[in-house]
């Protein structure tokens, strides 16, 4: 019965990078990086802390063009270095997503010399949530929005 409960919150996504593992890991855990691609193109992400590291926290605010802010909090609880990720993200600004929230398990999987493989999976509380979050990524935004920013900001700006 739980598998079936995860299943109806799960949202899974994947993307290739044109980049290798450990570049793209980087990208996700630098926190001069993750401002560069994390919120929409037009929002601006300011990094306040970043301790990558089991029970470490990564601190963000997300500015969106009106100057609204969204801050998110993101606890991390297993790290293995370019190869996976898993946290819990908070969206503390948007109390209609019942923050406590999102639990997110990123896998960096190489294809190549010069390209990765990165799976995301998100389990929200509800499965309302998750097919809120289905309908932002068919749109282009959301989390897919951000894994094609981060393959863009990859082939722009990293060796």
């Amino acid at each position: 019965m739980e598998n079936t409960a995860v299943a109806e919150r799960e949202l899974v996504l994947s993307r290739v990078m044109h980049a290798p593992a450990a570049l793209v890991f980087n990208a996700w855990t630098e926190s001069s990086q993750l401002e560069q691609w994390w919120s929409p193109p037009e929002y601006e992400t300011h990094v306040h802390e970043m301790s990558v590291e089991p029970d470490g926290r990564t601190r963000l605010v997300r500015r969106d063009p009106d100057g609204f802010e969204y801050p998110t909090t993101l606890v991390y609880a297993d790290i293995t270095a370019a190869r996976s990720l898993t946290y819990m993200q908070s969206d503390e600004g948007d109390p209609g997503q019942d923050a406590a929230a999102i639990g997110v398990a990123v896998e960096f999987q190489e294809e190549g010399p010069e390209s990765t493989r990165v799976t995301m999976s998100l389990v929200f509380k509800t499965a309302g949530q998750r097919d809120l979050a289905a309908h932002e990524c068919d749109s282009g935004s959301g989390a897919y929005g951000a894994l094609r920013r981060l393959d863009q900001f990859l082939q722009d700006f990293l060796p």
